[in-house]
């Protein structure tokens, strides 16, 4: 499920479910055993459970939401999820917060989450791992990941997907390393200043996932660094 959607198109936890059930399907049509790997722990609850209200609340997005003024919240949400902003009462600021903390955790329509989903018998929550290295090793592998992937060319991909429309894409513009390269070529921030951003917030988003895995969805820790990763996966395989 890699390059599903066009960088104009908006993708959302809703789409992302019904392709990864499809393919699931796919994968079982072929007699093959599935494996759904990632990634984003909300998205591993929607696959999992179907989604009901939305994602708890994040107390950082909510603090910055509730000193906003209501016309200023009405305008983003108008903005980025035009379809709530159509049945919400424009001067309830409760709601208007909630919405709007929705959509920036998830990048989907908070409407979105009113869908009644039933679990697939395809996803097998009881056989759940989470891959767990010690934070000094987590955070070193990502300062090497995001060394490694400039090396390779991550700021000359921004420029190419910037002049092919980035910047009207609300969601992908403001993704961890995108943003901060963005700012970057706009002359705000200086290479090692950005490099140190996408580093720092990396390693801020890993941890809140850390805590997510550990108190959203009941699973087995893995200690990456007690074995060679063929072994774990032979042991992964047996069970």
């Amino acid at each position: 499920m890699l390059d599903l959607a066009d960088i104009h198109e908006s993708y959302d936890v809703a789409k992302f479910r019904r392709q990864a059930l499809l393919e699931a399907e796919k994968v079982q049509q072929r007699g093959r055993r599935i494996i759904f790997c990632g990634g984003t722990g909300f998205y591993f609850q929607a696959l999992i459970h179907g989604v009901g209200n939305g994602p708890p609340s994040d107390p950082n997005i909510r603090n910055a939401l509730e000193i906003m003024p209501v016309e200023d919240l009405f305008s983003e949400l108008k903005e980025k999820d035009p379809l709530t902003a159509k049945s919400i009462d424009p001067h309830n600021k409760r709601r208007l917060v909630r919405a709007l903390e929705v959509v920036r955790i998830t990048g989907a329509s908070f409407t979105s989450f009113k869908t009644d989903w039933k679990r697939s018998e395809l996803v097998d929550a009881s056989r759940f791992w989470v891959l767990e290295h010690s934070s000094s090793s987590l955070r070193n592998r990502i300062d090497e990941r995001v060394e490694v992937m400039m090396k390779s060319g991550w700021i000359q991909e921004t420029q190419r997907l910037i002049d092919s429309g980035l910047k009207g894409n609300s969601t992908a513009s403001q993704a961890i390393g995108y943003r901060q390269i963005i700012e970057h070529l706009e002359g705000k921030t200086s290479r090692d200043t950005m490099i140190q951003w996408i580093k720092t917030k990396t390693w801020q988003f890993a941890k809140r996932q850390r805590t997510w895995f550990r108190h959203q969805i009941k699973n087995r820790p893995v200690n990456m660094e007690a074995d060679r990763p063929e072994n774990l996966l032979n042991e992964l395989l047996k069970t």
